[in-house]
């Protein structure tokens, strides 16, 4: 990732609400990849579960907020 990227993605990461998207189900899973897409301009981006993509590992990662 590069610095533009990391900047227009910083938002979504530190949201409370987007992360817990992030862990919950199929549905919830692709709408916050709908948001990386729509934030990164990229509309062919993918989560990739088998794959070296840093934002799929975050967000398997990371923990839901209590």
């Amino acid at each position: 990732m590069v610095y533009p990227e990391a900047v227009a993605l910083a938002p979504l990461f530190a949201s409370p609400d987007w992360r817990q998207q992030a862990q919950e189900s199929t549905w919830n899973r692709r709408l916050f990849n709908t948001e990386i897409a729509r934030r990164l301009r990229h509309p062919d981006y993918r989560y990739k579960e088998h794959d070296n993509d840093p934002i799929s590992h975050w967000a398997n990662l990371t923990s839901s907020p209590s």
